[in-house]
């Protein structure tokens, strides 16, 4: 997948969440302190693209198509289940 610079994860965030975005600082702090999967090389912080639901979740994001999901089983399958 696609590499992107650090600098760009909120705007990105963002994006793919509908939420307002982190700060790049929070961003930063967390891939330095290997919270998500970001790589340091060439003197640059870089992040895959693949890794954005994953990175979202760190932030404390959800991503959209998640918002309005039941988090649960419908009552009736619960039910249907146990008999």
């Amino acid at each position: 997948m696609a590499r992107f610079g650090l600098t760009q994860l909120p705007r990105k965030a963002s994006a793919h969440t509908g939420q307002q975005a982190p700060t790049y600082r929070r961003c930063f702090d967390l891939a330095v302190a290997a919270r998500f999967p970001a790589e340091f090389a060439n003197n640059r912080w870089t992040w895959d693209d693949a890794d954005l639901d994953v990175i979202a979740r760190v932030l404390g994001m959800v991503p959209a198509a998640e918002i309005g999901k039941p988090t649960h089983a419908p009552r009736a399958a619960v039910e249907h289940a146990a008999a």
